[in-house]
């Protein structure tokens, strides 16, 4: 019923619906935003890995932090999985976080912002300090209308820098712009006045123009291997324990807003080389199986290619590949294409379900397979469409063989798998692929097996 109200009601209705409904819900928790240095991250891809690595860093300094991000929630050092299955939780939500973080003492929080978010104004009445952008690659143009609104959108972000300078700590608040110099993007979102610039890039290449006085964080030598991402800064080497060159990128990202915050290159090589893994981001699920189980949250064509990429990196025999697409009428003209990634790059996969909304989900799987058979898999051998998403990952973990990569992608630790009528399905790819290696371990336990 909601969702056929929102579509009945006129567009410029509904943005001023959620203006009202984001002011009144900062008044309602006091404006707590306004106690915080509050940093907020956009982009496409990487906004959860760098939104947790801003988390890590600062608060490895002893500094009381919150967090609000799609895998994770986080109040001064206690965390748990964020279950409301949004990247940016809705104003009331959102704003009764902020108050909590400030009663628990909180100095910062990090904030992933989506582009539905933002354009929604679900960050009306948060007063952000810091903006991060990552990178833009075109997703969700059903809901925005073309890639140029969906740009925009995004750069409501940066829009938010040109409000008042707060005190917190005794200490006035500059606001900052961090952005990736290697996005074709970037000018766009340079053009947003800050009272500081940070750039960050792992190429020497002319993308952005640089404005005066601003700073450029660069990372040589980006090399990605099994252990992880290394790369130098200057004469300081670093390495992270994630994989893929676009790891060096999520982490100049976090390292240029911790800069800022007084955290010394010096310090955080230590911190990066030990930093956490983000639950369900390039998460390794191991139990002792002789090959790679990895869940990913990749749901859009680049970031499953560079995904698909990353885990090659490590040399498996074969990539056994589990994948859907999401429902609800998003973005249905890239089902095709993520057919096609996952052909260019996996020796075995597997279609399924991900999160069908109300779209029929045989659909959604067929026009994902299209994809994988144009670009030349071949069903029942190469191809398998397989409806129940936890039988997929049995399958797969199954058919596996010493040295293979079972990947299984689009969901990452997303609570729930949302169906017809909006109903929510516990779920938890995580813990699928567990059992699925502990019943292959146990076969294999069989005399004769």
């Amino acid at each position: 019923m909601l969702r056929l109200l929102r579509r009945l009601i006129p567009k410029p209705l509904l943005r001023i619906y959620h203006a009202i409904l984001s002011l009144l819900g900062a008044a309602l928790f006091r404006f707590p935003s306004r106690k915080l240095i509050v940093i907020g991250v956009t982009g496409t891809k990487g906004k959860s890995t760098v939104a947790n690595l801003i988390e890590y860093l600062l608060r490895s300094q002893g500094h009381a932090v919150g967090l609000a991000s799609t895998p994770l929630l986080a109040i001064a050092g206690k965390r748990w999985t964020n279950e409301a299955k949004m990247t940016m939780l809705g104003r009331l939500a959102l704003q009764r976080l902020l108050r909590r973080m400030v009663q628990a003492g909180c100095q910062y929080v990090v904030i992933e912002m989506t582009s539905e978010g933002l354009a929604q104004h679900r960050a009306l009445g948060i007063d952000v300090d810091i903006a991060v952008f990552t990178n833009l690659t075109p997703e969700h143009l059903e809901s925005h209308g073309s890639f140029a609104a969906y740009r925009a959108a995004k750069g409501k972000l940066f829009r938010t820098l040109s409000g008042r300078r707060k005190q917190v700590a005794d200490r006035r608040i500059p606001k900052i712009s961090v952005m990736n110099a290697d996005d074709p993007q970037v000018n766009f979102y340079a053009s947003f006045p800050a009272d500081e610039r940070i750039f960050y890039r792992t190429s020497e290449r002319d993308t952005v123009d640089l404005v005066p006085r601003a700073t450029v964080l660069t990372a040589t030598n980006v090399k990605t291997e099994r252990d992880g991402v290394r790369f130098r800064i200057g004469k300081l080497a670093f390495r992270l324990p994630f994989l893929g060159t676009f790891s060096a990128s999520n982490a100049l990202a976090a390292m240029a807003v911790a800069q800022t915050q007084g955290v010394t290159l010096e310090a955080m090589r230590t911190l990066l080389a030990a930093a956490p893994t983000v639950p369900g981001r390039l998460e390794f699920i191991n139990r002792g199986q002789p090959f790679h189980v990895v869940v990913d949250y990749a749901h859009e064509p680049v970031s499953l290619a560079s995904f698909y990429d990353a885990i090659a990196s490590t040399k498996p025999k074969r990539l056994l590949c589990v994948l859907g697409a999401t429902g609800g009428g998003r973005d249905r003209g890239k089902r095709p294409i993520l057919g096609q990634v996952a052909a260019a790059h996996c020796d075995l996969v597997y279609v399924t379900d991900e999160d069908p909304y109300d779209d029929d989900p045989r659909q959604i799987m067929e026009e994902v397979a299209a994809g994988a058979i144009r670009a030349g898999l071949e069903r029942g051998r190469t191809l398998h469409v397989i409806p129940d998403r936890a039988e997929a990952i049995h399958q797969a973990v199954a058919d596996a063989k010493p040295r293979d990569a079972v990947v299984i992608t689009g969901k990452g630790n997303e609570p729930w798998m949302v169906v017809k009528g909006g109903k929510k399905i516990p779920w938890n790819d995580r813990q699928i692929a567990r059992d699925a290696i502990k019943a292959v371990l146990s076969n294999s336990e069989v005399p004769g097996a």
